[in-house]
């Protein structure tokens, strides 16, 4: 008993001698650590993209467009899978053995687009921190260090299996798969609604059946620039059904004082 209390003595001792950001970057976790990665690498994610009142969707500012409502397919998908594999990786851990190099990637490509839109979002989260709701403005440069610091783990949990040519060959694959996906499916979205803001009737209708299957990605707040320039028309009535169908509100609820930007 004295040698394990003399041995819990040493470890806390070194721990506290320790850096900051050594101590982030251990192999091993603490569990305060592992409550910091479920809370801002699931948990506020997910309430973010939830709440979201202007960066990907909703009205925006003003209640225009919102403010990255382009680049809303990639970040929501690249999310998803940022978080799915988060949650795998907190639950298994070095269990997963040679697939921590899959999740390394993974995570590395997350914390840069996290940093990325952290970055994009600041002025807004300065200002936003008047009101409680402007904090979660912050939530993904905390994000983007999660899973930086999560993917050096899992990068580390692969070395005693695969070679370091081999294991960083695959690292960089996977975040460039997680990059690539995410990215051809934003632009064939982007390209078949810039197809309905300038199209006529038939082709808003049978675009939209094509992008149906992705409609929580879309960012059908585009489709205003359109209809306020076609009015009484049949182009009008298909925005007006689409947006519905899709939203279920009503898209003259959209500010159209941007029209002529569209």
């Amino acid at each position: 008993m004295q040698t394990l209390n003399i041995n819990t003595e040493n470890n806390e001792a070194s721990q506290e001698e320790m850096g900051f950001w050594k101590r982030q970057f251990r192999p091993r976790a603490t569990n305060t650590q592992k409550g910091f990665d479920w809370a801002f690498g699931v948990v506020l994610p997910l309430i973010c993209m939830m709440a979201d009142p202007i960066v990907f969707k909703g009205h925006g500012l003003a209640h225009g467009s919102p403010v990255l409502g382009s680049a809303k397919p990639f970040a929501y998908l690249l999310s998803f899978i940022s978080i799915f594999i988060m949650v795998g990786w907190l639950l298994l851990g070095n269990r997963l053995k040679s697939s921590g190099a899959l999740v390394a990637g993974t995570f590395f490509a997350g914390s840069a687009i996290s940093f990325v839109v952290g970055v994009v979002l600041l002025p807004l989260s300065l200002i936003g921190m008047f009101m409680l709701i402007g904090f979660l403005g912050f939530t993904p440069l905390f994000s983007a260090f999660v899973y930086l610091r999560n993917g050096f783990r899992a990068y580390r949990s692969a070395e005693v299996f695969l070679e370091n040519r081999i294991r960083l060959g695959i690292t960089l694959l996977a975040g460039l798969f997680s990059l690539t996906i995410p990215y051809v499916v934003n632009r064939e979205i982007n390209a078949y609604v810039s197809e309905m803001v300038g199209g006529n009737a038939a082709i808003i209708y049978s675009h939209a059946e094509r992008i149906k299957y992705f409609a929580p990605l879309v960012d059908f707040s585009r489709l205003g620039g359109h209809y306020c320039n076609s009015p009484d028309s049949k182009e009008h009535q298909a925005l007006t059904e689409v947006y519905q169908r899709f939203t279920g509100g009503s898209i003259e609820d959209v500010d159209f004082a941007s029209c002529n930007d569209f």
